[in-house]
């Protein structure tokens, strides 16, 4: 089951942006020994072809810049800003004035993926306050997809 929760207070300081104006965080509980990097890539390059098509489809129309799919340093076009093993930070702006940064942490039980956003203009809140409702049962779905795959033996030992 995913669960809404409160965004943990270390996401500001992973997430390295002078504020956010929106915040969002999702529990999910699963016992895995995959890295933060792996959760990612499982959740979102990992999930079913329709949803990353739509992922993409609405990154684009929120233009935002994606660095290209086969190279270094990203994950599904979100760029890398941090590593390691128990946390990663996946970051993006977009042209109408957002910065956002996921910030994924994995720990013994439980996966924790929290999202803020900061508008850098002011266009940019009202498209934000139209996309964040259909924008958090999307992750939801998204994360309980990724929730049972990585339950399941093979899923889990290709990303090993």
């Amino acid at each position: 089951m995913v669960q809404t929760i409160s965004v943990p207070a270390n996401v500001a300081e992973f997430a390295a942006l002078d504020r956010f104006d929106y915040d969002e965080a999702f529990a999910v509980d699963i016992a895995t020994d995959l890295s933060a990097e792996e959760w990612a890539r499982l959740s979102l390059e990992g999930a079913p072809p329709s949803m990353r098509a739509a992922m993409l489809k609405g990154w684009k129309s929120l233009l935002i810049r994606l660095a290209p799919l086969d190279s270094e340093g990203q994950v599904l076009g979100w760029r890398i800003h941090h590593s390691e093993p128990q946390a990663i930070v996946l970051g993006i702006e977009s042209r109408i004035g957002m910065t956002v940064r996921i910030v994924i942490q994995v720990q013994p039980t439980q996966v924790i993926h929290s999202m803020v956003v900061r508008y850098d203009r002011i266009q940019a809140r009202p498209v934000w306050a139209v996309v964040a409702p259909p924008h958090r049962r999307f992750v939801r779905t998204l994360l309980a997809d990724a929730q049972r795959r990585a339950a399941e033996p093979a899923s889990a030992a290709g990303h090993e």
